[in-house]
């Protein structure tokens, strides 16, 4: 393997949302995305599995087409100076990529993506990449990743690579011997950091909205429901806190409907996700809770209603993720991070559309009684949103490079949020594969001699910030089969996990209910 000297070895600084990732990473705080998918061996007779050797391959060509996968942290501790990226001088693969048994996977996929996300990368191993993929037996593919490598759309962009290196090696003949360690070539590129692509510098409102919501009085902070406060101190050891994952999935069919619903209504799904979500939260601190019905004198049974012990809340506070891309010209394939976000504080109001398990009759119809003039409003907010979001990250430069400070600073504090919602949009269709196997477009007829080719039929997508974030997040991404799926996370000890298991269910009987057949 090469010697080379670190400083030969680094590509540049990093920049100010990069330090905020390594600094909470580092602090094991959690600071990892993840992109998982559903492989299928589209023109093949039998269902098969993805060999190791293939993947390997195909993650070798990620590697090259996506340069930040060849990189690691320079210099992480703060004390000792600024970090910065550097080039890997060589990648082990045997730590990037890992093959389940049907026993380790056992428990089915969502507690392996539950798994993974506790992951710390150590990037003070000099040949241990910040990221890892996992692949199960039934070809379901996880790609989790350090935060400071990219946001949610460059795990999307890394796994349609890996598909079409796939695909271009399909039945190629080679005796190739595979290496542990990967050489990456020799310089590497980097685009510069996101404020140094487009203007982050601090608008008056920015400005005077940092003011005022650090001036706000704590009577008036504690009227808005933020879950659990922060760990009082940092987990040890790091990553132990656990990420509870409950997938909510729509159908094609529902999906498709969903959308119908949105444009009729001048609106967009991630802002009726949103307001769903926000209902479905504000139900659940206002409705009365239900114990198990309990003998009365007559010998019948009755439901003894208990007082919400979140009555006292007043606000929901949260922020919808808003991807810079577009303001820094950056392909939504591109591995790069972009994220930013806008802010929304919602009052809390008792709702009469139907939940499960209402305590009190719910007369009103989903479709007909949705709030959709709010959610056109988000729609419209977050569209003229960017600027803000842009200049949201200017506030970094406050932090003076005391990142480590900026995360200390929130242990043992209420959250800032109470919930997050993400949206990283739909997988390329170019990648899609039916679920009979049939790639849009082409015939039934298939020679079996043929190689075979892989598409993708579901995808998933979350992220581990349970320690230090909101108290719950949604994350929301579209299917090359037009599935809709939605990943409702939260840490361990963030909220209380029954409430936590209510608001995922409610959440998935509104969209189920606002985008079903019957009228």
């Amino acid at each position: 393997m090469e010697e080379v000297t670190p400083a030969a070895q680094i590509i540049r600084p990093a920049g100010l949302l990069e330090r905020l990732h390594i600094s909470r990473q580092r602090l094991g705080l959690g600071a990892t995305v993840l992109v998982a998918a559903k492989f299928v061996a589209s023109n093949s007779s039998q269902e098969r599995s993805l060999h190791r050797d293939e993947f390997h391959d195909a993650v070798v060509e990620a590697i090259d087409q996506h340069p930040a996968l060849a990189v690691r942290i320079h210099n992480e501790v703060e004390t000792t100076g600024p970090p910065s990226l550097m080039r890997m001088s060589a990648v082990d693969l045997d730590q990037g990529i890992q093959f389940l048994t049907s026993e380790q996977s056992s428990k089915g996929f969502q507690a392996v993506v539950e798994d993974a996300l506790v992951t710390q990368f150590d990037s003070s191993t000099e040949n241990s990449p910040m990221w890892r993929f996992t692949v199960l037996p039934d070809n379901h593919v996880i790609f989790l990743y350090h935060h400071v490598l990219g946001d949610g759309q460059s795990g999307l962009g890394v796994l349609q690579t890996v598909v079409q290196a796939l695909n271009k090696a399909a039945g190629a003949s080679t005796t190739v011997v595979r290496e542990r360690f990967y050489i990456p070539r020799q310089k590497l590129e980097l685009l510069p950091p996101i404020e140094e692509r487009t203007n982050c510098d601090i608008t008056l409102r920015t400005f005077f909205h940092a003011i005022i919501d650090e001036l706000l009085p704590s009577w008036t902070k504690n009227k808005v429901w933020t879950g659990n406060p922060v760990l009082p101190a940092v987990p040890t050891p790091p990553g132990r806190v656990a990420t509870r994952v409950r997938i909510v999935s729509l159908p094609p069919d529902a999906a498709s409907r969903l959308l119908t619903q949105a444009r009729s209504h001048q609106t967009t799904i991630t802002s009726i996700i949103h307001v769903s979500a926000i209902l479905a939260l504000s139900h659940l601190l206002t409705e009365p809770h239900v114990s198990s019905k309990t003998p009365s004198d007559t010998g019948d049974s009755k439901e003894v209603h208990h007082t919400n012990a979140n009555s006292k809340y007043e606000k929901i506070k949260s922020h919808t993720a808003v991807s810079l891309r577009s303001f820094a010209n950056v392909p939504s394939t591109t591995m790069y991070e972009t994220a930013s976000a806008h802010d929304h504080s919602e009052t809390i109001v008792s709702t009469r559309l139907p939940f499960p398990c209402c305590a009190s009759a719910a007369p009103q119809s989903w479709k007909d009684d949705f709030p959709w003039s709010k959610a056109s409003r988000i729609s419209k907010d977050l569209k003229k949103g960017g600027p803000y979001a842009r200049s949201k990250l200017g506030l970094l430069k406050f932090l003076d490079g005391k990142f480590e400070g900026y995360w200390a600073g929130k242990l043992g504090k209420k959250r800032d949020e109470s919930l997050e919602l993400s949206n990283v949009g739909s997988w390329s269709l170019q990648t899609s594969a039916q679920p009979n196997g049939i790639q849009d477009g082409q015939s039934n007829e298939k020679d079996e001699s043929e190689n075979t080719k892989w598409g993708v039929l579901s995808a998933y997508f979350a992220q581990d910030d349970n320690v230090v974030g909101s108290a719950m997040k949604v994350n929301v991404i579209g299917s090359p089969n037009g599935e809709l799926n939605v990943c409702v996370t939260w840490g361990e000890g963030a909220v209380d996990d029954q409430l936590a298991e209510a608001f995922a269910g409610g959440l998935r009987h509104g969209l189920e209910q606002l985008s079903s057949a019957s009228p």
